[in-house]
């Protein structure tokens, strides 16, 4: 009889071990990153700011960091993986007196303000340029 159980103990370990296996199977397809369509180009997007940015005055992106990784990846999604589109956006910030620094200072405010990467990719000030909420 004690043999008995022990083969039904075992039995059932051997079953609730294979159902954990597959548990754990699907919970590690379910939770798998999913590959992206193709590698976010940080560095290039920053090269192509930066081109704009020495041209006209303006901060130039020394390090790419985790915050503005975010908000270029969220970005470059919005501009649909295009870096044509990353190229007209920052030829319109160029080209804008207020965000290229060549306005008059706001009040209370003793310099121009004037536009950054990160600050044009966060998500509120890139929907306003878009929206062209800055034109003059």
């Amino acid at each position: 009889m004690a043999d008995n159980k022990l083969d039904k103990a075992h039995a059932e370990n051997k079953t609730l071990r294979s159902m954990l296996g597959k548990i754990h199977t699907l919970t590690s397809e379910f939770f798998k990153e999913k590959p992206t369509a193709e590698p976010i180009p940080y560095k290039t997007i920053a090269e192509i700011w930066n081109i704009m940015a020495a041209k006209n005055d303006l901060p130039q992106v020394v390090k790419i960091t985790t915050a503005m990784k975010g908000h270029i990846r969220q970005r470059h999604i919005d501009l649909e993986r295009d870096l044509n589109r990353w190229h007209n956006f920052f030829k319109y910030i160029a080209n804008n007196d207020f965000l290229a620094g060549r306005a008059s200072p706001g009040r209370d405010r003793a310099k121009p303000f004037r536009c950054t990467l990160l600050w044009a990719t966060q998500e509120t000030n890139f929907q306003k340029i878009a929206a062209k909420e800055y034109d003059q």
